[in-house]
């Protein structure tokens, strides 16, 4: 005689409200083709709102394939886990899809989590890329490297807000002794490295951001002889992160002019 499944209790549905349905239909889809669906279907639509800043579904999706795509330089592949210590913010939403469209796992933890915690999670979830805001990365850097965390993706809270509070807020942050420089690096890069297309490996995209922080434009010039002219102009406008004109007009000399970064210095 075949046993019947009990019914499973669900007392929270008394509480919707009515014309809610207690159960939905899901697609059998991958959970960014929801994303990338909506974003052809409702382009201009506001998928997000940070501080007053929209990001339409098409910029959403647009950056998350660009992540994407900066992971998948990173090495990341099918099954590679990513962990994210990010509050709720764009760069959450932007990494987390863009884990899913490069085939990695997302592994989202608790940003105030300890050092001691993050350590077990990277261990235990075996972590290869870390994200976190430039506010965490020593508590987050500190465990990596007793991890198999190969690379750290870091960015600052204010970068998606809206341009008076993109200035302003570094300000305030400095005067209340929370602000946090990270340094690019070996196996650090920032976010928004991920996101350009400049056409090199992840080992030569951190020496990059290490000389512009520097201001070394000899080793800037070492590093680019390789490059392709199409991505030495990408790698031109990774200048505009750092907002010095004076390394721009020397880097112009070795690399091909790219006015729109200009432009952007003087704004």
């Amino acid at each position: 005689m075949a046993v019947q499944p009990q019914p499973v209790e669900r007392p929270w549905v008394r509480f919707y409200d009515d014309g809610v349905p207690a159960h939905l239909t899901y697609p059998g889809i991958l959970l960014h083709h929801i994303l990338e669906e909506s974003a052809r279907r409702y382009p201009r639509l506001t998928a997000l709102i940070f501080f007053g800043r929209r990001t339409t579904y098409a910029e959403l999706d647009a950056l998350a394939s660009r992540f994407a795509a900066g992971l998948q330089r990173l090495g990341v592949r099918s099954g590679t886990p990513v962990s994210l210590h990010l509050p709720n913010s764009p760069q959450f939403v932007i990494a987390y899809y863009g884990i899913l469209k490069a085939g990695g796992i997302a592994v989202p933890h608790n940003p105030l989590y300890t050092e001691r915690e993050i350590e077990h999670q990277l261990k235990d979830a075996g972590v290869e890329v870390a994200v976190t805001l430039n506010q965490f990365f020593p508590r987050v850097a500190a465990a990596a490297q007793r991890t198999g965390v190969r690379h750290i993706v870091f960015t600052g809270i204010h970068e998606y807000m809206p341009p008076h509070l993109r200035l302003l807020y570094p300000i305030k942050a400095k005067r209340e002794g929370q602000w946090v420089r990270v340094i690019p690096g070996p196996g650090v890069l920032p976010f928004s490295a991920l996101l350009a297309d400049v056409g090199c490996d992840a080992e030569t995209l951190s020496q990059v951001h290490a000389a512009l922080a520097a201001k070394d434009v000899s080793e800037l010039t070492q590093l680019t002889r390789a490059f392709p002219s199409a991505s030495r102009q990408g790698l031109l406008a990774l200048l505009q992160l750092y907002g010095d004109a004076s390394v721009l007009d020397k880097a112009e000399k070795i690399l091909p002019p790219l006015p729109a970064v200009r432009e952007a210095l003087s704004n």
